[in-house]
């Protein structure tokens, strides 16, 4: 997995939590993604497969997402994605308890 992939599928996990997400979430997600952690990566077949994905199986993408940044990717580029995540999450006015649970899981895990 590289940055990039982890990145959105983070973020498209975070944005899916709360059951609701826009194409202008997916919009901005990807553009983060792309202006912050560089190279290559299919973000549609990504979008594609966080869709169709069950509950359980979001959660393991996740998992391995987190775990790639807190290996792979700068103090400075997770707190980035941090503050990111918590913009996706206030985005609708509304945080639910999965939302504020997966915020707290990836807080820790990166050591914040």
């Amino acid at each position: 997995m590289t940055a990039p992939e982890a990145g959105l599928v983070l973020l498209y996990g975070v944005a899916f939590s709360d059951g609701k997400m826009a194409k202008q979430e997916i919009d901005a997600i990807a553009n983060f993604v792309g202006q912050n952690y560089p190279g290559n990566v299919e973000s549609k077949a990504i979008t594609t497969m966080m869709i169709d994905a069950s509950y359980e199986e979001t959660l393991k993408y996740m998992l391995v997402a987190i775990a790639h940044f807190a290996e792979n990717v700068s103090r400075e580029a997770r707190l980035k994605m941090l503050e990111f995540v918590q913009q996706v999450i206030l985005a609708d006015e509304e945080v639910s308890d999965q939302e504020a649970e997966t915020y707290g899981l990836i807080k820790a895990a990166w050591g914040f």
